[in-house]
């Protein structure tokens, strides 16, 4: 049982260890976004050129795209 114990308390403390990486730094690319038939607001305004991104608590408003 000591073995056993002891490889859950290793799984554990490699889980532990796992879970404190910074996987919010990692790279996001994106390539070919195209959108269609949008409407803009009710006042009859074209639609914003620009994307609003949500990641978990994060979020990201880009520049002005140029199509």
């Amino acid at each position: 049982m000591a073995v056993f114990d002891h490889f859950r308390l290793v799984s554990l403390v490699v889980l532990m260890l796992a879970s404190q990486l910074d996987f919010a730094s990692a790279d996001v690319f994106m390539y070919d976004m195209h959108a269609t038939n949008l409407s803009g607001d009710p006042a009859g305004n074209k639609p914003d050129p620009y994307l609003k991104i949500r990641c978990g608590s994060d979020y990201i408003e880009t520049g002005h795209f140029q199509g």
